[in-house]
């Protein structure tokens, strides 16, 4: 299986980035790791049920799962696709931040955590277009980035 894997990422050149990583990179990792860990506990049955609700259990791993593939793909090995893929969910969460925004100005339910978490995502996200991070995702460019050509 390790085997495999190594074969896989030899096949795309896929390279673990060295070296000392800018705070946003570090704060978008911790973010997503902690709301990937915030929903595991959540969903998760007490360990007694685990064998009734089995489907509950695999369901709330493959979402952790799916938590940690962008944090392995921007903090690892600094994937500017990984990074241009988040920019998908900090939009549906600027939607969701005026949702609750409204939510809280007139008499329907109002969940500060999802209003949280939203913000929280659409600071991380912006964090990883910062100028800081633009030679941790072109480690081969010297110089001052070009914003019409690079993004």
């Amino acid at each position: 299986m390790l085997g495999s894997i190594l074969l896989l990422f030899d096949f795309f050149r896929a390279r673990w980035r060295e070296g000392p990583r800018p705070l946003a990179i570090h704060a978008f990792a911790l973010f997503m790791l902690a709301t990937g860990l915030f929903t595991l506990i959540d969903t998760l049955p007490s360990y007694s049920l685990w064998e009734e609700q089995e489907d509950k259990v695999i369901g709330a791993f493959t979402l952790f799962t799916i938590v940690l593939i962008p944090i392995v793909a921007i903090w690892g090995f600094g994937s500017r696709f990984a990074r241009m893929l988040m920019c998908v969910p900090a939009v549906s969460s600027f939607f969701i931040v005026l949702l609750q925004i409204y939510s809280a100005l007139s008499p329907d339910p109002f969940d500060p955590l999802v209003l949280a978490h939203a913000f929280g995502m659409m600071c991380v996200v912006a964090g990883l277009f910062h100028g800081s991070v633009y030679y941790w995702f072109n480690p081969e460019k010297k110089g001052l980035p070009d914003p019409q050509l690079d993004f």
